[in-house]
């Protein structure tokens, strides 16, 4: 299996590399040519702990269940799975495991890999947070006390000391919003582009099934440390350096809404 990740993971680096609006040709060009060293590197360096004793599919079940026990104090039983994906490729098939997160973006860029070249039999856990951990993780949420019962978790970022814990490529590449992106970047090649981060996002981070009922006191005291508030905030006291923002209609958790439009990180219609 430890063969068949990091084939999997050069393959998922090279269809992000090559898409905006997928170009097959590109693609099968970069195929052809040796993966980058440091992709190599961070594959080797990410999964390098679990050479010796593989991954078993008890190791596997076991991090699943205990991910989404751990992560959320105030998640229910009930959505305790969406921040997490299992994903299963068998024969070329890509399979979902009932009951766990959704995976609009990430499902359709292992269909579209699978299409383009015949992928390896693999089972592995995605965490669809931003990153591993982040703030208002419980610690160390996905380690085992028993290495017997661990497995890598995959995500797009990660702290560098957080042990068994992967990088995914961004597969949100393959979000509607890739022509638009695309057709930007065209537009105003890198070369002509200003010092300033920007960004643009939801209020997703939140991760409270129970978000429409709070009050505005609560949600005050739980988003105000949320990395997204956070970034929106720093655009507002350093417009010079950071244009973010928070986009929603907010429609489902109105107290949100106020609280983010009174803090000034409420892009609204934008």
């Amino acid at each position: 299996m430890m063969r068949n990740f990091k084939l999997l993971l050069v393959f998922f680096t090279f269809v992000l590399s090559s898409c905006f609006c997928l170009d097959k040709k590109l693609f099968e060009e970069k195929l052809n040519q040796p993966a980058p060293f440091w992709v190599q590197e961070q594959i080797s360096e990410d999964l390098e702990v679990f050479k010796e004793f593989g991954i078993s599919q008890h190791a596997l079940n076991a991090t699943v269940e205990r991910s989404a026990n751990r992560m959320l104090a105030n998640w229910n039983q009930v959505g305790k799975y969406d921040a997490f994906a299992r994903f299963r490729i068998i024969d070329n098939s890509v399979y979902l495991k009932k009951g766990t997160g959704p995976t609009n973006y990430l499902g359709d860029a292992l269909v579209t890999l699978s299409r383009l070249v015949r992928l390896p039999d693999v089972d592995f856990i995605v965490a669809l947070t931003d990153g591993v951990p982040e703030s208002y993780h419980a610690k160390d949420f996905w380690v085992a006390e028993n290495f017997s019962e661990q497995a890598p978790l995959f995500c797009r970022s990660k702290k560098t000391w957080a042990k068994y814990v992967a990088i995914l490529p961004d597969y949100t590449a393959f979000s509607d919003n890739n022509g638009h992106i695309a057709q930007a970047s065209r537009a105003h090649p890198w070369e002509t582009k200003i010092k300033k981060a920007f960004w643009r996002g939801s209020p997703s981070d939140f991760w409270d099934n129970a978000i429409g009922r709070h009050s505005y006191e609560t949600i005050k005291a739980i988003y105000s440390t949320r990395p997204r508030f956070l970034l929106s905030k720093y655009s507002v006291l350093y417009p010079e350096f950071i244009d973010a923002g928070i986009t929603s209609s907010f429609g489902h958790a109105p107290n949100l809404g106020t609280f983010l439009i009174q803090e000034g990180v409420a892009l609204l219609h934008k």
